[in-house]
Formats: C-alpha cells, structure tokens, sequence
C-alpha cells in the first residue's frame, strides 16, 4: 500500500489465494472507500480512488489517476489505462483493454464471451478519449475508438471507428463526433478535451496535459 493513503472501515485487501509472488499493490495517494474487495495479483497506479462497494479481482492493470465509482465489478486479468473513470455499477469483463483518458458512464457492461458458457476470452477494447454513454452493453471483441461517442442504451455489437458517433440498438453509426455541438453554441462538444479539463471530482487535470490539449485544439 502507498504512502499518504486511505482505506475505509470494512475493506478487505489481499482476497484470494497468495502464494508468495502474486501481491497486491495499490500506488501512492489512494483512497479506498469502505466495503471496496481487493483482490492479489493486481497493481494500482497512484492516486486511485474508489465509491463504495468496488471489486477489484486478481491480475488487474489499472494506471495512475483512476477513479472508480460505486458498486464497480473488475473482474480481473484486464489492462486499465491513466485518467480512466468509472461511474457507478460498471461491468469491465476479463480481457478488457480500456485506453487512457476514457469516460464510461452508470450502468455500463462489458462482456467477453460469444457463446457462453464456454471457454472463449473476447474482451473488448476502448481507445483513449472515448465516452460510454450510460447502460451501454459492450460484446465481445469489439473494438471503441479513440475519441468515440457512444450514446446511452446502445448495443455495441461492432467496431465504432475513431471520432465516430455510435447509438442505438442495434448499434448504427451516426458520423463524425464533432457533429455534437455544446448546448446553445455552435461549438463542437467532441473531442471533449476542446473544453473539458478537469475530473468526476472537480480537480483539475494537470497543467501540462490541459496545456497540451489547448496547443492541440488551439482557440
């Protein structure tokens, strides 16, 4: 456990069986609300934060920077990225291989097998920047974008290409994310970073990434 850290009454660190190599590490500056599960044989980034109730199963690979919402179940033998955030009563599936800066909204589910039960291990993929609606379910194998938009309720039973809008059930493309304005403007919403620069907990990000993306999108 790093340094400077809070675990909340009722966390249960090092679930499942240890045998001497597989540990637990959880980075510096975390923050573990209570009723969290750890599992041995993930590693945490600094700076993690968690909501209450979150499972977080073995050989997990979570960067620096996340924040997990509430009742969130990783299920393990996944990769996560830096500045990946979660909301409440998320489903990432084993094999998930999840980008940096990735936004995925309540209710979301990520599936792994096409033809349960069996032993197939299909887990999707989400490049950096992408937004997930909420209850979105995702299907094995397939692959989000960098810089997707995927609008709520939506059935991702295919590929979503990069900056590209997917909605609907089942999953239809919609065009170019910069489609989407912001709300009495004619200004792109998307990519959101044009705009947006601080976290679900209001802190901002930091000031050379923010800098990096006004140079990026300049004004």
């Amino acid at each position: 456990m790093g340094d400077n850290s809070v675990v909340e009454p009722y966390c249960y660190l090092g679930a499942g069986e240890f045998d001497g190599t597989n540990r637990l590490v959880i980075g510096d500056n975390a923050h573990l609300r209570s009723h969290s599960i750890f599992y041995v044989g993930s590693n945490i980034g600094s700076k993690f934060k968690t909501g209450h109730n979150v499972l977080i199963r073995e050989q997990s690979k979570i960067g620096d920077n996340c924040i997990f919402g509430t009742s969130t179940e990783v299920e393990g033998h996944l990769t996560v990225g830096d500045f990946v955030f979660t909301y409440n009563n998320v489903h990432l599936c084993q094999g998930a291989k999840i980008g940096n800066f990735v936004w995925i909204f309540p209710y979301c589910i990520f599936t792994n097998d096409p033809h349960p039960p069996s032993l197939g291990d299909k887990g999707p993929t989400v490049g950096d920047y992408a937004v997930l609606g909420t209850r979105i379910t995702v299907l094995p194998g397939c692959k989000i974008g960098r810089d997707a938009f995927v609008g709520s309720h939506t059935l991702v039973n295919r590929d979503v290409p990069d900056l590209t809008i997917a909605a609907g059930n089942p999953m239809s493309l919609k065009g170019s994310v910069e489609r989407i304005r912001l709300t009495g403007t004619k200004k792109p919403a998307y990519p959101w970073r044009r705009h947006y620069h601080c976290r679900p907990d209001h802190v901002r990000f930091p000031a050379d990434i923010v800098q990096r993306w006004r140079e990026e999108f300049p004004e």
